[in-house]
Order: C-alpha cells, then structure tokens, then sequence
C-alpha cells in the first residue's frame, strides 16, 4: 500500500458503516401504496414461511397466490426473508434489503471518485451532488432510490447495486494488475447472479463486459483479427450464458405485462430515443479522453464511459424492440433511473475531467478515500427519497406480528380465503398486502376489492375476515370467531354478509361510515371526505331498504364538488335509471350540497343512478399533487325517504 493511501479493508468498512445509518436513519418510513409493494412481500413472506419453492421452471404460475411471482427471480426475496427471520419480520427484512442496497449503489459509485487525481476527485464529488440535486429538484428526473417511491421495483433497485458493486470491484482488480481472464470470469459470473436478482441490470453487466473486453483488446492488439476473437468471446459467451438463465424467460413473459410509470421527459418514445442517443455518445467521449490519457490516472473515467454506453445500448436495444411491436411504453420508462444514474455519472467524471486533466497527484487520505465516498453515498442516496417523511413502518410491522398470531392461533381450517378488511387507520394496499402474504389469498377478480376499499358481493365465498374491534364490520358479536385480542377480531365471513345484507336506509362512502352493500363503478376507494369519482362518468347502485308502512319516495345524496380558487366550478349530471335527470352545479360558494332525487315508481329491489362530470379535472394537472384522478365529486351519504 502506497504511503498516505487508505487500504481496502478500511474504506469498505466506513462504507458498510455509513450504509448501515443511512438505512437505520429512514429505516421507520415507506413511501409506496403499490400493488408491487404488495406482490414482492408476498413472495419474501412466503419464502421466509417455507425456506422452500417450487422450483424455477418454464411453467405456468402454480400458486394462485403470487402470480407472476411463481417465476419471478428470487435471490432479492432470498436475502430479504433472511433478513427477515434475524428481524422478526419479513416485511422488516425486504424494507432494510431494498434500503441497504441503495446505499451499495451509490457508495460504489462514490467510491469509484477515490481513484481519481486529488483535484479531479473533488470536482467530481461536486458535480455529482449538484448534477443529482439538478437533475431531481431542478427537472424532476427520478435517481435510484426512486425505486421505491410510487411504483416499488424492489428487486430492479437490489439487482443495479449489486451490478455496480460487480464493476467497481472489476476496477479494483484492474488497478491491481489482475488477469484480463480472472476478471472476464469475475464478470460473467457476477452476470449470472445478477441475473438472479433481475435481468436489467445483469444486461447492462453484459454490455459492459462486451464494450470493456473489446475496447482494450483493441487497445493492446489493434485492429488484428486475433486482437477481435480476443475482444468478442466474452460477450458471446456472456450472451450465450445469460440467454440459458431463467430470468431470461420468466422476464419476458412477465415485461409483457404494461403498467403505468410517470417518467418526465419520457412521456413520449422519441425523447427516449434522443436521451439514450445522447447517452451513447457522451460514453464514446469519455473513452475517447481515457484513451489519450493512457488511463494510468482515469481509470474511473473508462468506468464511466462504458457504463454510459452499456446502459444505452440495453435501452437503445429496448427501444428498437418498442418501435417493431415487441414491447411497451411501461417497459421503456423502467430504464429511467439507470439512464439518469449512468448520465449524472458520466456528466461528472467529463465535467472533472475537462477541470483538471493536467492534475497528476492521486488522491491519498481519509478525508478523500475514506469519508468522501460515504459522504457523498449518504446525501445522493438520501436526495433520491422524499424530503417529506414517509409513513411509518413501525406500525406495519407491529400489525405484521399480530395478523400473522391470527393466522396461527385463531383461523379454522377451511379452502376458502380469509380477508384483511377495514383496519383503523390502514390503507387498502395495506389490506392487500396482508390478505396475500399472510392469509395467502388467490389473486384473482374477487380480491380486487381490497384495493379498491370495496366489500365482497359474495361472501359466502370467504371463510374469514380479520378487522378491527367495533369496526363497520364487526356489526354483530355472534360473528366473532374469538374474542378480540389487541383491538383486532376474526369474523365469520358468511355471518358478516348477513349483518350486512339488511339493507339500511341511512348509507355513507365516507371512511369511517358503517359499510353497505352498494355497487359503484368509476368511483375512489373511501376517504374521510367520502368516494371520490374518477373520470367523467360513473354509476352507483344500492339495494334499497324494506320498510313497513308508506312506500319509499326518494333519495337525499349529499356531495362535495371537487372545486379550488384554479377550478372554481363542477357541474354533476345526475340520472336516476328508469327515472329523471337533474343537473347539480358545485362551486366554491356551495362546494358540499344534498339533492333530493324521486325514486322510479318502478322501483322495487335497487335504485340505479348515473353521473356525468363534464368539468372533471385531476389535481396533477392543476399542480396540486401528484394525484392523477379525474375528480369531480365526492358522494359522501345518502339517505332513503
């Protein structure tokens, strides 16, 4: 070791002891209400109840269950169950794998800086915190760790950091004078267990192994067709060994899935086109300066520059794939962070590169091999997340330990399913995430419910249901299978429906409102201000209540408009099927107003209503929030006459 240069061993150590805090830091916040979210966990919470799968295979999906998890790679919930056994807790365990593995990615490459000039290093670490802070503050772009934000690619997120920490390892074992064939082999098999993790990332690897084993083939041995078999067999081979995965087939047939992704900038194919152009030739530049600099100083540059060019040519590939039919826009966006993460890297090792290529001193001390890095994976990992916290995980966790003793104490045997439903202060995804991973629910039509905050219309289907003590549910105390234990109850699932299936003649959409039986379309899950409607119509349709005496006459429906000072007004047309029409105008004078509606004379079982919002607008497009719904009106009670 050089004098004044910290070793190996030391750095790698400051780096675990910062990625350590900086997970334990945010270790209590979750930023995602996904269906992913809940799929993943899924699979680790399974994974940590049996140790054992059904192996991989091209099969079709053979617990109903998991879906597409039957195939999905699992070496990411692997790591993550075992966690989870240490913890207590599976859902504990993939929350700190998924946090731990953000700051392996970008401590690798923070890392990578330490390689560089005194000068240049500095420059770099700069222009990586402003680039980062620009690219996402300023243009909204996602970096890595946004993974986990909204949409929740858990193991894409585990699978690029352990990509990265693969080809700074390769960086150091070049910088030691390692054999080009011991780090081709290092590479390939780190390829295939990537791979393990998820394709994308292990991709990338490929590429980078194809670009790096040619250009410096070509660099020692020119243009020589010796020097060209030298330089292709590891990428054929590489290509040859990945294609013989399984990830390689279960990815496919799983990308052919769409799905929604809010990338700015990538709204349309040609901007992902020219960013990946762009890219490409950003890379060629850094290897074309590494190259006149003969690399003895910039090793990290050609880091740099191939992985500019590994990642846009995977995504350019994904491209050319998506402009002949053969994938989907969804598919495209998932490339958003590498390309970001690859094009902040490179615009900082250029930016430094051009300030100080005459520097010749190499950087030496703590200060700059040792806590820069950490300094600089810290603040990159945390400008990734939210600067607002997230909701907390603790009380996730908690409810994980009770539900899982439900399961395990208080459940009959039975084939039907068991539901987590209406929990005090719980999201639907969170029901969701509970009635798959704990109560192994089927993925099928019915579960839809949950996460759209309905209730089964046959539940005579289910054998259970798990909710909180005095809920709307827990109506009936002869449905109690045991008593209440830590403010939760199971219930008979039939005996539910029965309590429920008197019809009352008081009925609210609002959160905390006792349940109904009503069947709506086109409308949000309930909120305390009640069921916001989504796009510009929707229906709803309720049993109406039996009633002694005089005959029901009408309805009173209270509502809100979705009115601000930028939207100042929302006109509801409402139409009783079988019955007459009125048009109700919501403004900020009048944003919450009942309308009493006359019942059909020939209405005898239900009343049917239909609602069309012709100034419906979401409070995305108002820059309000992130709220993408095209709201309109909320519909909060309604009460029979």
């Amino acid at each position: 070791m050089k004098p004044g240069a910290l070793g190996l061993g030391s750095r790698c150590a400051l780096l675990a002891a910062g990625a350590l805090l900086l997970a334990l830091s945010v270790l209590n916040q979750q930023w995602t209400q996904s269906f992913d979210f809940a799929h993943h966990y899924s699979l680790v919470a399974r994974i940590a109840e049996h140790w054992t799968l059904h192996p991989l295979s091209h099969v079709e999906y053979t617990d109903p269950g998991l879906g597409e998890m039957n195939i999905y790679p699992r070496l990411s919930h692997q790591l993550a169950a075992v966690l989870g056994r240490l913890l207590g807790s599976p859902l504990l365990g993939m929350h700190l794998t998924a946090l731990l593995s953000l700051a392996v990615l970008w401590g690798a490459l923070a890392s990578s800086l330490a390689t560089l000039p005194r000068r240049a290093s500095l420059l770099a670490a700069a222009a990586l915190l402003l680039g980062g802070a620009g690219l996402h503050y300023g243009l909204g772009l996602p970096l890595h760790g946004e993974e986990l934000v909204g949409n929740y690619f858990y193991a894409q997120l585990v699978g690029h950091a352990a990509a990265l920490a693969l080809l700074v390892l390769d960086l150091a074992a070049e910088r030691r004078a390692a054999a080009p064939v011991g780090r081709r082999l290092l590479l390939l098999a780190g390829m295939y267990l990537v791979a393990s993790i998820h394709l994308l990332p292990a991709a990338e690897v490929l590429a980078y192994l194809a670009a790096q084993s040619l250009l410096e083939a070509l660099r020692t041995g020119g243009w020589r067709a010796r020097s060209l078999v030298i330089g292709l067999w590891p990428g054929l081979a590489g290509a040859l060994l990945l294609r013989s995965h399984h990830s390689y087939w279960a990815m496919g047939k799983i990308a052919a899935n769409d799905g929604v992704l809010n990338t700015p900038w990538f709204q349309h194919s040609w901007a992902f086109g020219l960013y990946v152009l762009v890219l490409a030739l950003l890379g060629c530049a850094l290897l074309s300066a590494w190259w006149r600099q003969q690399g003895a100083a910039w090793p990290a540059l050609k880091l740099a520059g191939l992985y500019a060019l590994a990642v846009a040519g995977i995504a350019g590939l994904q491209f050319l794939l998506f402009m002949t039919g053969h994938s989907n826009l969804y598919a495209l966006k998932k490339h958003a962070f590498a390309l970001h993460g690859a094009m902040l890297f490179a615009i900082s090792l250029g930016l430094a590169w051009g300030l100080a290529r005459a520097a010749a001193h190499p950087a030496r001390g703590f200060l700059l091999q040792g806590l820069l890095p950490v300094l600089l994976m810290v603040a990159l990992a945390r400008m990734a997340l939210p600067l607002q916290p997230g909701a907390p995980m603790a009380p996730l966790v908690a409810l994980e330990h009770q539900l899982q003793l439900r399961h395990d104490l208080q459940l009959p045997p039975s084939d039907k399913p068991t539901y987590v439903l209406r929990l005090d202060g719980q999201t639907p995804i969170t029901h969701y995430l509970f009635s798959l991973g704990i109560f192994h629910i089927p993925r099928d039509a019915m579960s839809i419910v949950l996460v759209e905050d309905r209730l089964p219309s046959d539940w005579s289907a289910l054998s259970s249901v798990l909710t909180s003590e005095h809920s709307e549910l827990d109506r009936d105390p002869a449905c109690r299978r045991a008593p209440p234990a830590n403010e939760l109850v199971v219930l008979d699932a039939s005996c539910v429906g029965a309590a429920l299936g008197r019809p009352a003649h008081d009925l609210s959409f609002q959160r905390k409102g006792l349940a109904n039986n009503c069947t709506l379309e086109h409308f949000s899950g309930r909120e305390d201000h009640g069921s916001w409607s989504d796009g510009r119509s929707a229906s709803l349709r309720c049993p109406l209540p039996a009633r002694p005496g005089p005959a029901l006459r009408s309805v009173d429906l209270e509502v809100a408009g979705f009115v601000t000072p930028a939207w100042p007004r929302q006109r509801v047309q409402i139409t009783v099927i079988g019955g007459a029409s009125q048009t109700l105008v919501l403004d900020l004078a009048h944003p919450v107003q009942t309308v009493r509606l006359a019942l059909p004379a020939a209405a005898q079982d239900s009343l049917s209503l239909r609602f069309e919002f012709p100034d419906a607008q979401s409070p995305q497009a108002l820059g309000q929030s992130p709220d993408a719904r095209l709201l309109a009106m909320a519909l909060r009670r309604m009460t029979f006459q």
